[in-house]
């Protein structure tokens, strides 16, 4: 014998690796392919059904002609929503800037000046607010914190008055509509200073 008993052991694990990859390759296809039958297509995947389904899709994403020409639709009304008081100004005079703080709550820039600007003669500081929008800007004397006057920021003279509880003739304060640099026609905003 050539090869002796280890060729003949070699040759039937050969035969046996073949034999259980054919085992496998069947038990991993489908009973039909195993018999070699022809496999049918699920109802939902023929063209027929496919075409149909398009079709009546179409149908219904598409308006008929007549029910455009038949609806009108008039636009709703629109209104200017109607402007709140946001600040009311004329109740802050005769208030310094702590009891302004009080009512108004804290500002959105509450800061306070340095030893050194002080030392250089500061004499007035800013508060700043900002609510619903709207900003206001507080200036007031750093030694008795009297309120000098107040800057109401926006662009609009009629949405400024409302805004700020004003009123354009009142003789109890000043107002002051500041232009805009590069257009005078506009404004930036209204100084309110009231009168002692």
């Amino acid at each position: 014998m050539v090869g002796g008993p280890f060729l003949y052991l070699k040759n039937l694990n050969l035969d046996l690796i073949k034999t259980y990859a054919k085992t496998m390759n069947q038990e991993n296809q489908p009973l039909e392919q195993a018999q070699n039958v022809p496999v049918k297509k699920v109802w939902y995947k023929r063209w027929w059904v496919i075409a149909l389904g398009v079709f009546i899709i179409f149908i219904i994403i598409l308006p008929s002609s007549d029910d455009s020409k038949t609806q009108t639709q008039t636009p709703a009304p629109v209104s200017a929503p109607e402007i709140k008081v946001v600040y009311d100004i004329p109740s802050l005079f005769n208030k310094n800037i702590d009891q302004i703080k009080t009512e108004l709550g804290t500002p959105a820039v509450d800061t306070e000046p340095t030893k050194e600007q002080l030392t250089l003669g500061t004499k007035e500081w800013e508060k700043s607010y900002k609510k619903d929008g709207e900003e206001l800007l507080i200036t007031y004397y750093i030694q008795d914190k009297k309120v000098k006057d107040f800057f109401l920021s926006g662009e609009d003279k009629d949405h400024l008055l409302k805004v700020g509880g004003l009123k354009e003739n009142d003789p109890s304060y000043t107002l002051e509509f500041v232009k805009q640099l590069k257009d005078p026609t506009k404004i930036t905003g209204v100084i309110i200073t009231p009168k002692k």
